[in-house]
């Protein structure tokens, strides 16, 4: 049996394969740098945390999760990927 890992999704230009969407949904735990959270979304994938300053993130994405998912760090000198 092997073991899953986790799977960080970035706030960048992406396009979802089905190799792509297949390793999310075996992914251990999902975890998205802030906007990174809507690519998730609109497969229907919610991530455990949600990291980032957050200036990214769609407003609709942000009430989907709830505010507990979501880990605020607004350190402007390091990019959302580098926090989470």
């Amino acid at each position: 049996m092997t073991e899953s890992a986790p799977l960080l999704v970035a706030n960048a230009p992406l396009r979802w394969t089905p190799k792509l969407a297949a390793m999310a949904a075996a992914a251990a735990t999902l975890l998205a740098a802030d906007g990174g959270a809507d690519h998730l979304a609109r497969l229907g994938l919610r991530p455990a945390a949600v990291i980032g300053d957050l200036d990214s993130i769609s407003r609709e994405t942000r009430a989907w999760l709830g505010e507990e998912s979501l880990i605020e760090r607004p350190d402007q000198d390091r990019t959302d990927l580098d926090k989470a």
